[in-house]
């Protein structure tokens, strides 16, 4: 547990971490922000330290919405996070030069990414040209995955990114860093409580994936 300078009674989640490992961007619930949720900041000077103060990214990334789920890509310089109200949810994105100066005005990915009513969970890449996320289209939540050809280029049309998965609530996907391994969020009576981690693997980029794993009661407990 991260503890009660970074925890607090409310709602806190949606962790990002930066590649360095020193910038930890989350959403919260707690007071002093612009909206319901929001989006915060903690940082720490060297690894083995805790996580400082968290500070409110400010009325440039946060709004009177629902700000959440952040994810930083490796540069630092792109972070996508989700914003809505109560019923619908969209991807937006915010840049940076670099990572010495303040995100900048985000702005909404747009009707190509951003389908049906739900778009949450995003996860980015490496290389920053992958983004895969959660929709929910027709009442259906599934993983999807768009693509572009460079850092500076927009994300084309999504495909269904198929997990080998069926019957449960699946969200907030993240790939790992070879691009074989993906650990999800999925709902339902085969876990360990409410929501699990799960795991599918495959032999190289390009091929599919085999069937999740549970991590087990582990990494699982009977919370959410």
């Amino acid at each position: 547990n991260l503890g009660p300078v970074v925890n607090t009674k409310g709602r806190d989640g949606g962790p990002a971490l930066s590649a360095d490992g020193r910038t930890l961007i989350f959403h919260s619930a707690r007071s002093g922000g612009q909206g319901s949720w929001d989006l915060w900041m903690s940082t720490w000077d060297s690894p083995g330290e805790p996580f400082g103060e968290p500070v409110d990214m400010g009325p440039v990334v946060n709004s009177s919405e629902i700000d959440s789920h952040p994810a930083l890509s490796k540069d630092g310089r792109t972070l996508i996070f989700v914003r809505g109200g109560k019923t619908s949810h969209d991807l937006w994105m915010s840049t940076r030069i670099s990572t010495s100066e303040p995100f900048g005005e985000p702005v909404n990915m747009g009707p190509i990414v951003n389908r049906g009513e739900d778009n949450i969970g995003p996860n980015l890449s490496d290389n920053g040209r992958t983004l895969i996320f959660t929709s929910k289209v027709q009442r259906r939540a599934s993983q999807w995955k768009s693509t572009r050809a460079a850092s500076d280029q927009p994300f084309g049309k999504p495909v269904d990114f198929e997990t080998g998965i069926k019957g449960l609530t699946v969200q907030a996907p993240t790939i790992w860093t070879d691009g074989r391994t993906l650990i999800f969020t999925a709902g339902g009576d085969r876990g360990h409580g409410n929501y699990d981690q799960w795991m599918p693997t495959r032999t190289a980029v390009g091929e599919p994936f085999s069937s999740p794993v549970n991590l087990g009661a582990d990494i699982n407990s009977s919370e959410f």
